[in-house]
């Protein structure tokens, strides 16, 4: 499956896929050309890559619970982000 047909399926940006890829979170056949490696996704990949999404989703809404309930500073926050 190509990249493309997996950012539709997934809801994932094409940019954030390659970024997946590029630090090793998910491993697809890489095929390449002349000029750039084209990706080949498996169905294991799509599943992956749901997964991550997942885990990025929450990970975003736990933080911005902890923010809004004053668990987590948001000075120190944003600081500690911009580093």
């Amino acid at each position: 499956m190509k990249i493309g047909d997996v950012a539709r399926e997934t809801g994932l940006t094409e940019k954030a896929i390659r970024i997946y890829v590029e630090q090793g979170l998910v491993k697809p056949t890489v095929t390449q050309s002349t000029h750039r490696n084209s990706y080949d996704f498996s169905r294991e990949n799509v599943h992956e890559l749901e997964r991550i999404s997942i885990t990025v989703e929450t990970l975003q809404l736990w933080t911005e619970k902890m923010l809004a309930n004053g668990v987590i500073d948001p000075e120190a926050y944003r600081a500690k982000k911009n580093k």
